[in-house]
C-alpha cells in the first residue's frame, strides 16, 4: 500500500486484516509515529505528571477495554507498534491521550453540520476547525482504511492514531469536540469511539456505537449522513443529551449546549471563548440558510474575531509552548459526495485542497485548491 502524497500532509492508504492494516500505518509514516509518541510522553510529563514507565502502565489497562469494544482497533494499534518500532503500550499511550491528560484536557474544534435544506446545492456537510498544540501539526496525516467488510474510512488524525474526526465510502461523516465534565471513569476510549462511529454504514449504527458502551470521558460528536440527517451528541460517562438542527444549521463549540450535564460545566470554565465561537460560527451559516454554499463556509471558518481565541485560532505567545492553541486543520465534508476540503493550519492562512474519497481509495488521486 502507498503514500499517494505528501500535500498538504502525508496520505496513507492502507488495507488488509487489522494487524496488517496498523503495521502499514507503521511503517509508512514512522517518522510521524515517532514524533507522536515523544511530543505525548513530553505532554503526560508536564500535565500529569507521568513518567515513561507510569504511562505505559497507565496505558495497558485501557487494552481490555479497546478489546470488549472491539477487538480489530486493539490489534490494529499493536500493528501499528510492530510497524513502527514502539511498544504497544507507547502506542495505546497516544489513543488514549485524552483519558491520561485527563487532569488537564484542553480543548479542540470549532464544528458545524449542514442539513440538505441548509446548503445550496442540497448536499450534507459536516466539519471543523481541529484547534490542538502547534508542535502536532508536524504529526498529521490523512489516513485512508480499507477494512472490508466495514466501510472504507478516511481520517484527519495524528500519525499513531487510528480515530478522528473524517468520513466512510457509506455516507458517514464526523464532526467532533472535546468537552469537560466532573465525570471520569475505566471506559472506551475518546478516539476509539470515533472510530467506532465510522466503522458503520448507518446512523442507527453509528449512534449505537457511542451511545451504548461505556464511555471514559466527555466529548461531543457531531454525526451527519448521505441520506440528510444530522445530529450532535454530547456524552459524558454518565450521560447522553442531544441537539437538532435548526434551519439546516447546526454548530458547536466546547461547551454543554444540552440539558442533561450532571454537575459543572467545566469546558465554559475554562474556555470561555466556546461561547462566541458557537455564536459566531451558527449565526454566519444561519444568516445564509437554504442558499448555503461552500465558499460561505470557508468564510465562516475563517472567522478571526477575539483573536487569539478566535474560530480561526492563532498561537497565544503569551502562553507557554503546552498551554499554546492553534487551528492545526480545517476540513469541510461533503457527505453527499464523498468529496472534502482540507486546509492544514488555520484556513485564514492556508489554501483548502479537495479530496475525492473514490480517488483516495482507489490511489488514483488527483488533488484541487
Amino acid at each position: 500500500m502507498p503514500v499517494l502524497g505528501h500535500e498538504p500532509i502525508p496520505i496513507i492508504l492502507t488495507g488488509g486484516n487489522p494487524r496488517k492494516r496498523g503495521r502499514e500505518h507503521g511503517e509508512l509514516a514512522q517518522d510521524q509515529v515517532g514524533l507522536s509518541v515523544e511530543r505525548y510522553m513530553e505532554r503526560f510529563a508536564h500535565f500529569a505528571g507521568l513518567s515513561p514507565e507510569d504511562v505505559r502502565e497507565r496505558a495497558g489497562g485501557f487494552a481490555p477495554v479497546i478489546r470488549d469494544y472491539d477487538p480489530d482497533l486493539l490489534e490494529e494499534i499493536e500493528g501499528v507498534a510492530e510497524g513502527a518500532g514502539f511498544s504497544t503500550e507507547e502506542l495505546l499511550a497516544v489513543n488514549c491521550r485524552s483519558e491520561i491528560m485527563f487532569s488537564t484536557p484542553l480543548p479542540e474544534c470549532t464544528s458545524f453540520g449542514l442539513a440538505p435544506e441548509a446548503a445550496a446545492n442540497g448536499h450534507t456537510y459536516v466539519g471543523q476547525n481541529w484547534d490542538w498544540a502547534p508542535d502536532i501539526k508536524e504529526t498529521l496525516i490523512l489516513l485512508v482504511i480499507e477494512q472490508g467488510p466495514k466501510p472504507t474510512v478516511v481520517l484527519l488524525d495524528e500519525a499513531g492514531m487510528i480515530g478522528r474526526m473524517g468520513l466512510n465510502n457509506a455516507g458517514i461523516g464526523l464532526a467532533t469536540n472535546t468537552l469537560i465534565s466532573e465525570q471520569y471513569q475505566l471506559g472506551v476510549p475518546y478516539n476509539m469511539l470515533l472510530r467506532g462511529i465510522l466503522n458503520q454504514r448507518h446512523m442507527a449504527d453509528a449512534i449505537g456505537a457511542l451511545v451504548r458502551p461505556t464511555r471514559a470521558l466527555s466529548a461531543n460528536y457531531m454525526i451527519c449522513d448521505a441520506g440528510g440527517q444530522v445530529i450532535d451528541i454530547e456524552a459524558s460517562p454518565v450521560h447522553i443529551d442531544y441537539l437538532a438542527p435548526e434551519r439546516g444549521v447546526l454548530t458547536h463549540g466546547n461547551h454543554f449546549e444540552g440539558a442533561r450535564l450532571q454537575g459543572r460545566d467545566l469546558s465554559l470554565e475554562r474556555f470561555p471563548d466556546s461561547l462566541y465561537r458557537g455564536c459566531r460560527l451558527r449565526d454566519s451559516l444561519a444568516d445564509r440558510a437554504g442558499d448555503i454554499t461552500v465558499d460561505d463556509i470557508k468564510d465562516t471558518l475563517r472567522d478571526k474575531y477575539g483573536q487569539p481565541h478566535a474560530i480561526a485560532r492563532d498561537a497565544d505567545p503569551t502562553q507557554g509552548r503546552f498551554e499554546q492553541l492553534e487551528t492545526v486543520a480545517s476540513i469541510i465534508m461533503d457527505v453527499t459526495e464523498g468529496r472534502f476540503l482540507l486546509s492544514r493550519g488555520a484556513p485564514d492562512q492556508n489554501d483548502y485542497v479537495v479530496f475525492d474519497l473514490e480517488e483516495l481509495t482507489t490511489g488514483s488521486l488527483s488533488v484541487a485548491v
